[in-house]
């Protein structure tokens, strides 16, 4: 039951990390970028591209040894973290920063 959690939440990280990290990039993009250099905005489409582009040519190593004696609840919550939590905390950084600008 235990592996059957672990495949869904990291079948749904594979398809929900590029539309949520797409859609921080066309927001930060629209925020700060797009005004700055008088570009046109992105949309989430193209900013999934990308993202996905950028993910390619800065990718880390991945790190087994991280994940070698935690449990899968542990797996799970640093999975939303890096999915989720992350890519918010980021558009939240921005909403602040834009405030101030």
């Amino acid at each position: 039951m235990q592996l059957k959690i672990l495949v869904a939440t990291m079948i749904a990280a594979l398809v929900l990390a590029p539309i949520i990290n797409g859609w921080t990039l066309s927001i930060i993009w629209g925020w700060f970028i797009s005004p700055l250099f008088n570009l046109p905005v992105l949309s989430i489409s193209s900013a999934i591209g990308i993202a996905l582009a950028a993910e390619l040519l800065i990718r880390q190593s991945y790190n087994e040894k991280r994940y070698e004696n935690s449990e899968i609840s542990e797996v799970i919550g640093r999975a939303v973290g890096e999915i989720v939590i992350s890519p918010l905390v980021t558009v939240l950084i921005g909403w602040v920063v834009l405030g101030f600008m």
